[in-house]
């Protein structure tokens, strides 16, 4: 997965990686819990877009992520083309089922 933001780094893209709040907790504290609820996570990814936003507001913004995060960002997508302007997402491994759940299309 380090290939994609590497790659595109490496052809003039600003890439920004950041942890969601549980995963950095499980980092640092090591223990195996769950990701936090959705509504936790959508802050978290808004308030990175902010951030890079205030850093270069004129540079075009792709959100994106992988897995979990690529399901918050194509969540969070339209809204966030409305309110931060948001040009695309690039979801990579984005879960179409649940965990031990192949039958389950999202």
């Amino acid at each position: 997965m380090a290939a994609i933001p590497d790659g595109l780094a490496s052809q003039g893209w600003r890439v920004v990686r950041f942890e969601f709040p549980s995963m950095a907790r499980q980092r640092i504290l090591n223990p195996r819990q769950g990701p936090d609820r959705m509504p936790v996570l959508q802050e978290s990814f808004r308030q990175q877009v902010q951030l890079e936003k205030a850093e270069g507001p004129e540079r075009p913004l792709f959100i994106g992520g992988k897995s979990m995060g690529g399901r918050v960002a194509c969540l969070l997508t339209d809204e966030l083309a409305t309110s931060a302007a948001v040009r695309g997402c690039l979801c990579l491994g984005y879960p179409f089922h649940p965990p031990g759940r192949p039958l389950w299309l999202r």
